[in-house]
């Protein structure tokens, strides 16, 4: 663990050893927040490096039997359709 200064305009230096180990770089985002009555900071890395991280995930759910059932039921609904009409006491739905 590593102590460092708070300046005048509350701003911290982080030491270099932690830069390395989590890829930070000068310019670089980190989300802060209070947690626990503690400051926690976590870097903000840009959304293409999440590109593929869920590669080879089974994406396949095994449901219980009745619920296989109420998703075929549900396919086969059809929607009521209605008519609107604009008169001259305004909107009426059929």
């Amino acid at each position: 663990m590593q102590n460092v200064t708070v300046s005048s305009n509350y701003q911290v230096v982080l030491p270099r050893i932690i830069c390395k180990s989590l890829d930070i770089h000068p310019g670089q985002k980190v989300q802060v927040f209070l947690y626990n009555n503690r400051i926690e900071m976590i870097p903000v890395k840009p959304i293409k490096e999440a590109r593929g991280f869920l590669k080879g995930i089974d994406t396949t759910v095994t449901r219980e039997k009745d619920r296989k059932n109420e998703i075929r039921q549900s396919t086969l609904y059809e929607p009521e359709t209605y008519t609107i009409e604009l008169t001259n006491t305004g909107w009426h739905i059929m």
